[in-house]
């Protein structure tokens, strides 16, 4: 049983320095934080702290909407996302909200422009290019691209994509970025190079203080980048006033800890910040594919949907959300015309097994919306910054590749992790001394804080 302690969590001090840290305007920091140490809390404690107008940034509306409910009482504190600061710096108040939101995919470009699936296919990947190029400008973009912008611009429908670049290009969002005081960015180590590109724009008239895992990074394929990466800080002409590193989590306990140590990851080894006791179980071979080897409601995380759907097939409790962008990704992979191009384990199925497995995890959805004891399937991605008390790992996400799949999976458990029992880093924790406790991994007090001469976060030597 867990009995929770109230004791000084070993970094303690490190936190005090961060909260009591004064607002200096040009400046910026930053706090490296593990999962589970409460980064949220941080960034809303150091807001009420400093007193000042502060914007809290997002990674996304499921993270705003729990910044938003504990900060509710405080009316300094402003919680937002991207999108929800590009679409309201874009339409103002003269604009209707009945619009027509058009997705910029392959479907629209080729009815909007009577073309071929290949050149619309060839058009939206312009277009993505496009709206996520902070360097990119109308100018030197295609016709199509301009038609777009046009439409967009002259409120014929709207998408978040091109809203963003447009944001940027005509900076659209400084005035209400420079009516705080603050600004913190979390989740700073999956960072769009856009986004930061509009917080550019202000940066010698606001402090700025992002927050993150470089180990949580995973979006890098999408174009995100890790602003805690020295090279990607030099690349956009960044510094840092100040750098804090954690390395407690509240989450789980010493056992965790071990595991999370025993991998290849980057930062201090990681300390428990409670006594809270966290089991791991092993499953057999043949356990690890079964749905009777647990009992009660528990987290199943995957890394691919691959694996997810084929899995959630053969588990009568497997409870899927038909509504997220990953299913629905799925879905409209199915129905769009057959030269488009899809994942490929979706090519190979046979014919009529996608419509199968589609209507069983849809009729499973509707069966187990209300059930207490389902079991909910999920990616390792869409569990990001989540937790429960019981969470299960695929095999694919114990792959070795890349341990940062593994560590975001397995700091998502609260009392219990449930493991399939395969070679590779899962079995170093139990060896009695850990790789990261190696010298050269360890940090002291002193070198966790970082500290250097002050000097501007923005660099005049980058021209926007």
């Amino acid at each position: 049983m867990n009995t929770l302690e109230n004791k000084v969590p070993p970094d303690h001090d490190i936190r005090e320095s961060i909260l009591t840290h004064s607002i200096k305007k040009g400046f910026a920091s930053a706090v490296v934080a593990p999962a589970g140490s409460g980064k949220t809390t941080i960034a809303i404690e150091y807001a009420r702290r400093t007193g000042g107008r502060t914007l809290l940034c997002c990674y996304n509306k499921r993270f705003q909407e729990e910044a938003d409910e504990r900060a509710r009482d405080d009316a300094n504190i402003t919680t937002s996302t991207l999108d929800a600061i590009s679409y309201n710096s874009f339409f103002t108040r003269g604009v209707t909200y009945s619009l027509s939101r058009e997705s910029i995919n392959r479907t629209f470009v080729k009815s909007k422009f009577q073309t071929s699936w290949e050149h619309a296919a060839e058009i939206v990947g312009l277009f993505n290019a496009f709206c996520d190029d902070p360097d990119a400008v109308l100018e030197d973009a295609c016709a199509e691209i301009r038609q777009i912008a046009d439409d967009v611009m002259h409120k014929k429908y709207w998408d978040f994509g091109i809203i963003r670049k447009l944001v940027q290009l005509n900076g659209s969002a400084q005035r209400f970025l420079r009516s705080f005081d603050v600004i913190i960015v979390d989740e700073a180590q999956d960072l769009s190079p856009l986004f930061l590109s509009i917080l550019l724009q202000v940066a010698s008239e606001t402090y700025m203080l992002f927050i993150g895992d470089p180990n949580q990074s995973l979006y890098e394929f999408n174009g995100c980048i890790d602003l805690f990466d020295p090279k990607v800080r030099e690349a956009h002409g960044i510094e840092f006033d100040r750098i804090w590193r954690l390395k407690c989590s509240f989450r789980f306990g010493q056992s965790i800890c071990n595991l999370v140590n025993g991998m290849s990851l980057t930062g201090a080894p990681l300390e428990p910040g409670s006594d809270r006791i966290t089991e791991i179980q092993k499953l057999c071979k043949s356990e690890s594919v079964s749905e009777s080897a647990l009992t009660g409601p528990y987290t199943f995380l995957f890394r691919s949907w691959k694996e997810l759907m084929i899995t959630a097939c053969k588990f009568p409790r497997a409870f899927v959300d038909i509504e997220s962008q990953g299913f629905k990704g799925i879905r409209w992979q199915k129905s769009v015309d057959g030269e488009t191009t899809t994942s490929q384990w979706v090519k190979k199925l046979k014919k009529g097994e996608l419509d199968q497995m589609i209507s069983k995890i849809t009729t499973q959805h509707h069966r187990l919306k209300t059930d207490s004891n389902r079991i909910t399937f999920l990616t390792v991605h869409a569990f990001k910054g989540k937790e429960d008390r019981t969470v299960r790992l695929h095999v694919d996400v114990m792959q070795e590749e890349d341990q940062r799949i593994t560590y975001v999976g397995v700091t998502r458990a609260i009392e219990r992790l449930v493991i399939p029992c395969l070679p590779g880093p899962v079995a170093r924790e139990e060896r009695p001394v850990l790789r990261a406790l190696r010298s050269k991994a360890k940090v002291s007090n002193e070198q966790a804080y970082d500290t250097h001469d002050a000097h501007p976060f923005f660099a005049p030597r980058r021209k926007l």
